[in-house]
């Protein structure tokens, strides 16, 4: 594509990259490592395009534009996740990425062909007995009434929240076992040396002499919670559309419309 701009003498630069999406699902952990990628290496920062290829099929372009933000490019390059520098960023799931306006126009060569197209000349030679009068039959085919894909996708999103949590709370236990038995040792080792006559011992002494686990990174949490909330968002848009086909279905909408 960029070679084909290149010979049309379009603009090529690199700006950023594609993302295709389905039900409004796209946080992950590749993306924002390729975004994080393109904002520290493109001049002009880098930007993710996302297109919802679901409403594609409904005849609706879906573009959205997004780059990361300040606070978590700060957690980011300190590859620290844990919950104090969650607070000190004040990150959320909603934090993550920063949305940006999306305008889409055709060139200006485009739009001038377009202005001097001339309307095809209407078929008068045609008579009204050409075409039948045969009644056209009621069909329902456009009421597809069913929401078992956004369902679908909204319980496997709230699952993999639910597995991601209970991992963890496993590894906030095994934190906090690991934290009261170092604490215990160093009770006795602080009684042992106040008996010899020496200092309690210091918060780098026992850091040196009992190494902790590190609390886990809650990134995929957040990513996950994300995607939850793209997919309840989206559920919701087309309940509400699902909504309107109900309505009409009714015979008291159908008597409103005839």
């Amino acid at each position: 594509m960029l070679r084909q701009l290149n010979e049309v003498q379009g603009d090529d630069s690199v700006v950023g990259f594609y993302q295709s999406c389905t039900l409004g699902g796209f946080l992950r952990q590749s993306l924002i490592e390729q975004q994080a990628l393109h904002q520290e290496k493109l001049r002009h920062g880098g930007v993710v395009v996302v297109h919802d290829t679901s409403s594609a099929t409904r005849g609706v372009a879906s573009l959205r534009a997004f780059r990361l933000s300040e606070s978590f490019r700060r957690a980011h390059k300190a590859r620290k996740f844990d919950t104090p520098s969650l607070i000190s960023n004040q990150l959320t799931f909603s934090a993550i990425m920063e949305e940006f306006p999306v305008t889409v126009h055709n060139t200006s060569l485009l739009s001038s062909f377009l202005s001097n197209l001339s309307l095809p000349t209407r078929l008068t030679s045609l008579s009204p007995s050409t075409f039948p009068s045969a009644p056209v039959e009621p069909s329902f085919l456009q009421f597809d009434l069913n929401p078992n894909a956004h369902l679908e996708r909204l319980v496997d999103a709230a699952d993999a929240v639910k597995a991601e949590e209970s991992n963890l709370a496993y590894h906030a236990r095994q934190h906090a076992r690991e934290r009261t038995r170092a604490e215990a040792k160093r009770a006795e080792e602080d009684a042992q040396r106040t008996n010899q006559g020496l200092p309690p011992m210091t918060d780098e002494e026992f850091a040196r002499m009992f190494r902790l686990p590190s609390e886990p990174s809650r990134l995929e949490s957040m990513l996950l919670l994300g995607q939850l909330d793209a997919q309840a968002k989206s559920a919701a848009v087309a309940s509400s559309a699902e909504m309107v086909k109900m309505y009409l279905a009714r015979p008291e909408a159908q008597k409103g419309l005839a």
